[in-house]
């Protein structure tokens, strides 16, 4: 038993200093218009911090602010876009946003169509 609450209580410990610490790591970033890094910190606070948790609400202007800072990047990566729609896209069906969720799916699917094309095999699984 005591084993499990200190398990639980240094998860929550770490889980709260990474939410504290990482929007300064963003920040950071940012100020360095070091865009790809700040970007992928700010995917990881959506995902691991925010919508891991159920916290869709905050996930989503996680999510929005990455794409945001991925379009600053100079060498954009259409993966990157389409995963980030994807996740944007989650989100909103884990809400019951349904209608949301298929704008953002479809815009992914689109991305993925023009670079890949329609039969290639990861446009058949988007």
């Amino acid at each position: 038993y005591v084993n499990q609450r200190l398990q639980r209580e240094v998860r929550e410990w770490c889980y709260n200093l990474c939410l504290e610490e990482m929007p300064k790591m963003v920040q950071e970033a940012k100020e360095k218009e070091d865009w790809q890094t700040a970007c992928y910190l700010q995917w990881s606070v959506g995902r691991s911090f925010y919508e891991g948790h159920g916290a869709y609400t905050q996930a989503l202007e996680a999510f929005e602010e990455a794409l945001r800072l991925l379009k600053m990047v100079s060498k954009q990566s259409e993966k990157e876009e389409t995963n980030l729609l994807g996740w944007i896209s989650l989100v909103y069906h884990s809400q019951g946003q349904y209608a949301q969720a298929l704008e953002y799916h479809m815009k992914s699917l689109a991305i993925t169509q023009a670079v890949l094309g329609e039969q290639h095999a990861s446009t058949a699984t988007s």
